[in-house]
């Protein structure tokens, strides 16, 4: 399991954005914490990554800039209205969509949900 969430923070690393509206950007802002993460038909809970001593939270900020914290690694983001990108990277995008206070990262059939606090 700790593979998975370790290939899987990669895979999150590994995302693209370009910039967006500054309206949108407001009401996203802030910081959020992981609800859960799928990989097909497995699903493992906040709780559970705890269990094993892995925390995730998510923080945007209002200039398109945001930073990704799954246990002891930190990676620094972009965000535009549809992808989340590292920073040091220009490949790959990873998809999002923001819906009553949560982001979901999805690519292929791997997703992470994050809550805003």
């Amino acid at each position: 399991m700790k593979k998975f969430i370790l290939l899987f923070a990669v895979l999150v690393c590994s995302i693209l954005l370009v910039g967006c509206g500054s309206n949108y950007r407001k009401q996203m802002a802030g910081k959020y914490t992981l609800l859960e993460m799928k990989s097909g038909k497995s699903t493992v809970t906040a709780k559970q990554l705890k269990k094993l001593g892995i925390e995730a939270s998510l923080e945007l900020k209002d200039d398109g800039t945001a930073t990704l914290k799954m246990g002891s690694d930190t990676t620094k983001l972009t965000y535009d209205k549809k992808y989340f990108t590292e920073k040091s990277k220009s490949k790959g995008k990873t998809k999002y969509t923001f819906k009553k206070n949560n982001i979901t990262l999805s690519d292929d059939d791997t997703s992470m949900t994050f809550e805003k606090k």
